[in-house]
């Protein structure tokens, strides 16, 4: 009896050792996992922190372990953070073993509207190095700029205000996309002559004697056919405006509209005219030369196409701006002191720029500017400029 006691003993014994044979030290299984973020939309270039939980007791202690569905539109680190790439969709992964979270993300462009250069080969060059110039608008008297961002390469301001995306490529293959995005919105200027305004048009902190250059090619005041001109208009006028007006009038007339634009002043006067550029040049000269800040305002249209105009400054109205080019278009019309189009501003006044090798003074930028060195091969480049958005 006693030995039947102490063997169902030892049967109990071996039933609880039983059922201790999974150790209190190993974790348990892993039930499911979450991401901070199910749905991500990032600006191109942004970056964002993800970060995963895992569920189940001692499970967390697991690493996380963290991809992406397209490695071109959106990149993960091993800790999370997520870089946007390029514009399309990609699906970030979180998982333990084989247990997953997802974080869908969308990568959108930045802004408004869009000005892009595209730079194709066209042969088999061997490209050593090229350059790539973009013009960033900013806000100033005639729009409000915001939302800028490039897609490459970095900013910084040329001359005065204006700022520009410069882009630096030591191994060009096939094919490169230089952009930038922004809102826009356009200030439109009215401005009423016959009494002192509240508020000058002026924005910024550039003093507008920086627009009293004289660099012997757009602006020559020393032009004897521009100081002829200016002298005996001068003499029939009451003050900076009415000399002004009648500049503005007296070009329009005599001037005549040529395609072709960004001509010398010497050429305008040779030719007898121009483009919208031209126009803008030769009445920036007639200003310039009487001691009255002037400046391009050169700009693209979003519906298409490209603008310049002229402005000068005046101690009361601040910058006013004249579209000789319309006048001469429509001789009807007014255009002195107002300015109504949605034009996207890319520069005001010349620019210049000294930076790896280059060596620009005094030059109109309106779309863009691009040079390439290559060392063997034969073929070309091409650039293609474009501007895309909806006027709001």
């Amino acid at each position: 009896m006693k030995k039947r006691v102490h063997f169902l003993s030892v049967i109990l014994i071996l039933l609880l050792l039983a059922g201790c044979k999974e150790s209190p030290m190993e974790p348990a299984a892993v039930l499911s996992i979450s991401i901070s973020d199910s749905t991500l939309t990032l600006i191109q270039g942004e970056t964002h922190k993800l970060t995963a939980r895992v569920y189940n007791g001692t499970a967390g202690q697991k690493t996380v372990l963290w991809e992406s569905s397209d490695n071109s539109v959106a990149s993960v680190s091993e800790d999370g953070l997520v870089t946007a790439l390029s514009i399309g969709n990609a699906t970030i992964i979180a998982h333990v073993e084989d247990v997953i979270a997802r974080c869908e993300v969308a990568v959108v462009k930045e802004g408004d509207y869009e000005t892009k250069v595209r730079i194709t080969q066209n042969g088999h060059l061997n490209v050593n190095k090229l350059i790539v110039v973009l013009p960033a608008p900013s806000t100033n008297e005639y729009q409000t700029i915001t939302n800028l961002h490039g897609n490459c390469g970095e900013y910084f301001v040329a001359l005065n205000s204006n700022k520009i995306l410069y882009y630096l490529e030591k191994k060009f293959s096939n094919e490169l996309e230089v952009y930038q995005t922004f809102d826009y919105e356009p200030n439109h200027i009215n401005i009423d002559f016959s009494k002192t305004p509240d508020k000058k048009n002026i924005y910024g902190s550039i003093p507008p004697e920086n627009y009293i250059i004289s660099d012997g090619t757009y602006i020559d005041t020393t032009n004897c056919t521009i100081k002829a001109i200016s002298d005996s208009i001068w003499a029939l006028s009451d003050g900076v405006i009415d000399y002004a007006r009648r500049c503005y009038e007296f070009e329009a007339n005599k001037l005549k509209y040529i395609k072709g634009s960004w001509r010398s002043i010497q050429q305008i006067i040779l030719e007898g005219g121009g483009e919208c550029g031209d126009f803008s040049t030769f009445y920036i000269n007639l200003m310039v030369r009487k001691g009255i800040p002037a400046r391009h305002n050169m700009g693209v249209v979003p519906g298409g196409g490209w603008h310049v105009w002229a402005d000068f400054y005046d101690d009361v109205y601040g910058w006013i701006p004249v579209d000789v080019t319309f006048k001469n278009g429509n001789p009807e019309g007014d255009y002195f002191g107002k300015y109504n189009t949605d034009l996207i501003i890319m520069s005001q006044g010349l620019t210049s720029l000294h930076r790896d090798g280059l060596d620009i003074n005094f030059n109109p930028i309106q779309s863009y500017w691009w040079w390439y060195w290559y060392g063997s091969g034969s073929g070309n480049l091409n650039a293609e400029f474009s501007l895309n958005g909806v006027v709001q």
